[in-house]
């Protein structure tokens, strides 16, 4: 059962209908740390997600990750997750 439309719907729900979800939020929601910890994370590669910015090169621009790229990544990190669960159970 393919779950990944659900889970666009329900972070879009989340987001107010806005494909484009604030760094703030991913941050304490998802990953329940500050922003600045998170984008370290990111810039490292622990954290694959991309990072849009809407006006690239402009410090105050609205930076986010879209809907479709946490909804995948959610996804992969479930995938993983029951993956180590079978392993574990085995």
């Amino acid at each position: 059962m393919n779950l990944l439309p659900y889970t666009l719907m329900t972070i879009l729900a989340f987001n107010e209908g806005d494909p484009l979800v604030d760094l703030e939020r991913i941050a304490t929601h998802y990953f329940d740390t500050s922003v600045e910890k998170f984008m370290r994370k990111v810039r490292k590669g622990d954290i694959p997600l991309p990072i849009m910015e809407m006006e690239p090169g402009n410090r105050k621009s609205r930076k986010g990750v879209l809907v479709t790229d946490l909804a995948n990544y959610l996804h992969d990190r479930a995938e993983e997750a029951r993956k180590l669960a079978v392993k574990r159970a085995a």
